[in-house]
């Protein structure tokens, strides 16, 4: 294991100070204590005094001694000279060398300091690093600074940089060679050739099976799921699965089998006879998982593709029999007149109404009436059952392979489709008594489909059960078991002694009470305060006005009227975008990784260093390539190595990964928030959620339909989140266009950055009672814009409380008792969502899908249904809030215009075929997009200092106004030089764009 994975900076801060310490580190290791002072004052010198305290000090500090005190910064020496009552921190320049050698071994002595080679202490340290290396999945960088603090927390003084850097990773190889040994030692001969026929030719002779295996399938079709289902039987017959790996941690394992996702066949077959199997047990055991989840994945998508091309079936149907229907209702409505006459007799009525339209041509009106005219509650049945052949494909394959189960709700379905895979098919023995169709789970819209006559279509009712099997499938009524995302996550709360254990503390963390009076109280009280005062700010409130329209009470909203911009704030932005530098978009990249190292984040996904020479330059591109949406291509250049095809490939298949995106992002996010200019914007603690739309020319199990917004072809949405510091500081891909709401808590969730929102603003489509009351439960403030707020419903929890003119709009009533009786459990949900035990998208599709919601989603509704009233009554009462919400949203708004500038290639379409890459390559968008927005933050504050030192005064509420996301001096297009001056690599800005005509008045 390669010993050099240490980055510049660290080698550079190893043991060394970095700038001065913080108000808070001064606080924790330059505070002498009694003790301390007594010790220090023994010495009759103040040099010596100052210089032994501040020897005491930086071993505290940096777990090592400085040859030289003029190292320390001066705010730590005034610090500790303050204490002492040393005025003159001059004095340190008369410490002697024999002096401070002297000292150091006192202090050593006295406070309990040990050498590195000391063998308690290296024993200590080694103890602690295996057992990191064992369980845990930390880098070597990362595991080399958590043992650096680790020394210092110990009072052991820190060994040289490259003495503890080859230590680490002894131990971690070590923790390596072990697990290898312990999977070795489960595995038979037999095993051990069935995982090495991986790395062989695989089914078209040309891949090995490894590739071919782990190979995306892209299209959405029968073909497709039983191409997966094969290869899920190939990944069976290795035999493999019921070798036991759970003595072994996890993310070690699984940080294998993605090791191996990634690595080339001839790597794997290259490795020791040792090693080989390892990664491929972890390999094959990950695989049969993930198989399992992108068949069902792809029969979900299959199924909806079906649904959608029956509704457009029956539309083209519809328009092609139009004609007809006009012309037979047509001569209907001629033959009916007669009735409605009132001249005509009743024994009339025949003759009249034949003298007019022949009884031949009524009786065929009828007829083409009855055929072409859908019924109320059509739901495209007929355009259903024509799909049965390419159902029948793989259904029976489908339910073979994966053993599913079910809740008391699903298992009624998930029987009765078993039985007809059983029976009711094509080829089986059983004979056709042995097919008994359950009648009882058809409903009224489908029944004449499938029962006719007393017979049943068989065809029918396959297609009504499968569309039956998806609908349980998607709440989760039927699930998989092992199973990423087809799971039960109800299985995966907290519970019995492990909750009992962590209850008081996450009721602590989320502000709740064990007991659900007091919270339910307060509930209660607040919304009844929210009537109130709504009311009482009525009569000053011109934006709100009551009407009734159809008969029904009505609320009418005056939307917000555009603000009016002071003279000073359009002169401020036109002078910072005069004075703006031109820039090309690779520059940024590598002069914001110069001022913030982000790029090191980026690590090979075998965790060895594999440094090479001018690795963040080859990363910037692949970023740019993939942000832009060009392919590596136009980047290549010839006779530069950190740019050449095989260099540029090698970084983008082993280091552009989410893990990666999602570390560097953090320290873009992290060195944002630190700018003055950033909190001026906002403190972070606010933040918005919207969906930028892309077009996928392949429709692939994670891709939809969607005219409005994809027009005739498939797409996905990249919902992101931003504070209002600008920072986006999460993404997810959501297939098509699917609900908001189903993604809004992971966003917050998930997010690895050092920002905590707590409140989100989103666009009405965000919306739900669900959503309302798990932000409430987890301590957020969820605060929508409320695009149609007449049509709102409010809530109230006393029936006989006057709210005056709201009493006409707050007719519906909530139950106390229901959220009381279910509070232990919806504590539950939220401890199992905070601690990650449950993943939200898989909790919230549970809780939102289900036509028949349990007890539990009505209760988590109901304290949704308090604060959504809570929240629509604010927004019809504070014009203030209103206007921050609109704002917020806005600077989502311009973030997907800059967005749309710099994913241009290629039509702004997303061509990748498969998740994996789509979510790389919007991450990736994602990350440049904060770049930019950190380079336009630094620039803007040079040009503010330059106009602040030539005379230019500038208003505090007008910089507030200032936005990041400007583009106008950004070159995006054909430009793609990686070259960058010295100062600026330094760490330097270049210089702003002032020229001697630029004049500003």
């Amino acid at each position: 294991m390669p010993v050099e994975f240490l980055t510049k900076d660290q080698k550079k801060s190893y043991g060394k100070y970095n700038g001065s310490p913080s108000k808070t580190q001064l606080a924790h290791y330059f505070f002498l204590d009694d003790n301390d002072l007594e010790i220090i004052q023994q010495r009759r010198k103040k040099a010596n005094q100052l210089g032994y305290a501040l020897q005491l000090c930086t071993l505290r500090f940096l777990g090592t001694n400085v040859n030289n005190l003029n190292v320390i910064p001066l705010r730590a020496v005034h610090y500790v000279a303050s204490q002492l009552q040393i005025k003159d921190i001059s004095a340190r320049h008369h410490y002697t060398k024999a002096a401070k050698q002297e000292h150091l071994r006192q202090i050593k002595e006295i406070y309990g300091y040990t050498e590195f080679s000391d063998p308690s202490s290296n024993f200590r340290l080694l103890r602690w690093l295996y057992a990191r290396a064992w369980v845990g999945d930390e880098r070597p960088s990362i595991l080399f600074d958590m043992a650096t603090r680790q020394l210092v927390a110990a009072k052991t003084i820190l060994p040289g940089v490259t003495t503890l850097s080859r230590l680490i990773s002894t131990v971690r190889q070590r923790a390596f060679s072990r697990m290898v040994n312990k999977i070795n030692n489960l595995l038979s001969d037999k095993d051990r050739n069935n995982l090495d026929s991986l790395t062989v030719p695989g089914p078209t002779e040309h891949t090995s099976v490894l590739d071919y295996l782990r190979s995306p399938v892209d299209n959405v079709n029968s073909t497709s799921i039983l191409a997966v289902l094969q290869r899920l039987s190939m990944v069976r017959e290795l035999a493999v699965n019921s070798i036991d790996l759970s003595s072994l941690p996890s993310n070690r394992v699984l940080n294998l089998a993605k090791r191996t996702m990634k690595a080339h066949a001839i790597n794997i077959r290259r490795m020791t006879a040792a090693q080989r199997p390892a990664f491929l047990v972890a390999f094959a055991q990950y695989m049969e998982v993930k198989l399992i989840d992108d068949s069902l994945d792809l029969f979900e998508a299959f199924i909806a593709d079906i649904q959608r091309q029956a509704r457009l079936q029956a539309q083209k149907h519809r328009l092609r029999t139009l004609k007809d229907l006009d012309e037979a209702a047509l001569l209907l409505a001629q033959a009916c007149d007669v009735l409605l006459d009132g001249g005509v007799e009743a024994h009339d009525l025949r003759g009249k109404a034949f003298s007019l339209v022949s009884s031949k041509k009524i009786g065929a009106a009828i007829e083409t009436v009855r055929s072409l005219a859908r019924p109320r509650g059509d739901q495209y049945q007929t355009e259903w059952i024509a799909q049965y052949n390419r159902i029948k494909r793989f259904l029976p394959r489908l339910m073979q392979a994966i053993d599913f189960h079910s809740t008391n709700d699903g298992t009624p379905v998930l029987n009765a489709i078993k039985q007809l895979v059983e029976h009711g098919f094509e080829g089986n023995d059983s004979t056709k008594s042995s097919f008994k169709p359950v009648l009882s789970l058809i409903s009224k819209n489908w029944k004449k489909h499938i029962v006719k006559e007393g017979e049943v279509d068989k065809s029918a009712y396959c297609v009504y059960l499968t569309k039956l099997f998806r609908d349980n499938l998607q709440r989760r009524e039927i699930y998989v078991k092992p199973s990423e995302r087809w799971g039960n996550p109800r299985l995966r709360l907290l519970r019995g002694h492990e909750w009992q254990q962590l209850k008081p503390s996450i009721c602590r963390a989320l502000n709740l009470s064990e007991d659900p009076a007091p919270k339910v109280q307060e509930l209660v009280d607040t919304v009844n305060q929210s009537y109130l005062d709504f009311l009482a700010n009525l009569p000053e409130n011109p934006s709100v006005r009551f009407e009734t329209k159809n008969s029904k009470p009505h609320i009418i909203l005056t939307p917000l009227e555009k603000q009016d911009e002071r003279e000073s704030l359009e002169l401020l932005r036109e002078r910072v975008k005069a004075l703006m530098p031109y820039v090309d978009l690779p520059e940024i990249l590598l002069e914001i990784h110069c001022q913030t190292g982000f790029a090191d984040e980026f690590f090979h996904i075998s965790e060895e260093s594999s440094r090479v020479s001018d690795l963040p330059i080859s990363i910037c591109a692949v970023l740019l390539a993939e942000a832009c949406n060009i392919g590596i291509e136009p980047l290549i250049k010839p006779g530069h190595p950190a740019l050449s095809r095989r260099r540029l490939t090698w970084v983008k298949k082993n280091y552009l990964r989410a893990e990666t995106i999602a570390k560097a992002n953090a320290v873009l996010v992290e060195y944002h928030a630190d700018l003055p200019l950033v909190r001026l914007w906002g403190g972070g603690e606010i933040a918005s959620a919207d969906g930028l739309r892309f077009i996928a020319p392949s429709h692939t199990a994670y891709t939809r339909y969607n005219k409005k917004y994809f027009h005739s072809k498939p797409g996905v949405t990249y919902y992101n989140f931003l504070t209002d510091q600008y920072a986006g500081f999460h993404g997810l891909l959501i297939p098509g266009t699917e609900r908001d709401s189903i993604y809004l808590l992971a966003g917050l969730l998930e997010q690895q950055t050092a920002l905590d929102p707590k409140e989100v603003m989103t666009d009405t489509a965000g919306t739900s009672d669900i959503v309302f009351g798990l932000f409430w439960l987890l301590g957020y403030q969820f605060s929508p814009r409320i695009a149609d707020i007449g049509s709102m419903r409010f809530w109230r929890f006393d029936k006989e409380v006057d709210y005056g003119v709201m009493n006409a709009h707050s007719k519906n009533y909530m139950k106390q008792e229901r959220i009381s009786n279910h509070w232990e459990d919806m504590l539950r949900i939220a401890g199992s969502l905070r601690t990650g035990k449950i993943g939200a998208v898989e909790l919230i599709k549970t809780l939102l899908s289900s036509k028949r919601p349990s007890a539990l989603a009505k209760a988590i509704a109901e304290v949704g249904k308090a604060n959504k009233t809570i929240h629509g009554l604010r927004y019809l009462r504070d014009k203030k809030y209103r206007r921050i919400i609109l704002s917020q949203l806005n600077r989502g708004e311009s973030r997907h215009t800059l967005a749309r500038t710099i994913f241009y290639g290629r039509r702004g379409e997303l061509r990748r075929p498969y998740k994996e890459g789509q979510e790389d390559q919007l991450g990736a968008l994602g990350l440049v997009l904060n770049i930019v927005v950190l380079w336009n933050t630094l620039y803007i504050e040079a040009v503010l200092q330059y106009l602040k030192a030539n005379g230019h005064k500038i208003n505090r509420e007008d910089v507030a106004q200032l936005s990041p996301l400007g583009q106008e001096h950004l070159h995006v297009l054909g430009r793609y030089s990686f070259d960058i001056d010295p100062n600026v690599e330094a760490g330097g800005l270049r210089p702003i764009r002032v020229t001697e005509d630029d004049e500003f008045p």
